[in-house]
């Protein structure tokens, strides 16, 4: 197979003939990677496990608090077991109006679910307020079923044996949600701390 134009034939080794590249319908970006230095300069990381009860949103949010003495930093989360009560999630669908490459499916409510990982980043949303991004695997009780998706992290909340993440606490930037002309989305940017870029 060859290698679509500006892409390596390492790249698409082992790729079905299927695969495609996706193509932004903005400019693409000149630098991908904003981070000037080692994003974990400064950077404390440790097990938690998050109660049951609250919103996931609320519940990082605590324990990022909780690390800091009360003070504002991002971070990222592994998720590595636990439960979610309910799961509130949608999938990545094509965008049929062309603004953009993907959009989202409406939300689903998967009920109770078993979570068997996933990943989340704590930022500051566009609107000031803190924001929870955060992709995850998880199965229903009954039947075993194993999906995934975007979680929305508002409404789902953190289930009866509560849900444990390897927590990792920044200090060197800040993340905030930015429009992003490439993708047409906003999507999380690193910033220093004084609000420009990296």
């Amino acid at each position: 197979m060859r290698a679509p134009a500006g892409l390596s034939p390492g790249l698409t080794r082992g790729l079905p003939a299927a695969a495609r590249l996706l193509r932004q319908p903005g400019p693409v970006a000149r630098e991908r990677i904003t981070l000037g230095r080692d994003a974990r300069e400064g950077a404390r990381s440790n097990l938690v496990r998050l109660a049951p009860g609250a919103p996931l949103v609320e519940a990082f949010v605590a324990a990022m608090r909780a690390a800091t003495g009360g003070e504002w930093r991002p971070a990222a989360f592994e998720l590595l077991s636990g439960a979610l009560e309910p799961c509130i999630y949608c999938l990545a669908a094509p965008d049929t109006g062309g603004a953009r490459v993907v959009t989202y499916t409406p939300m689903r409510d998967a009920g109770t679910v078993r979570l068997f990982g996933g990943a989340a980043t704590l930022g500051i949303g566009a609107d000031g307020a803190p924001l929870l991004h955060c992709h995850a695997w998880f199965a229903e009780p009954h039947e075993g079923r194993v999906f995934g998706g975007h979680l929305d992290t508002a409404a789902s909340r953190i289930g009866g044996e509560g849900v444990r993440v390897l927590m990792t606490v920044f200090d060197g930037f800040d993340i905030r949600q930015l429009p992003d002309a490439e993708t047409n989305h906003t999507l999380f940017r690193p910033l220093d701390r004084s609000g420009g870029g990296q």
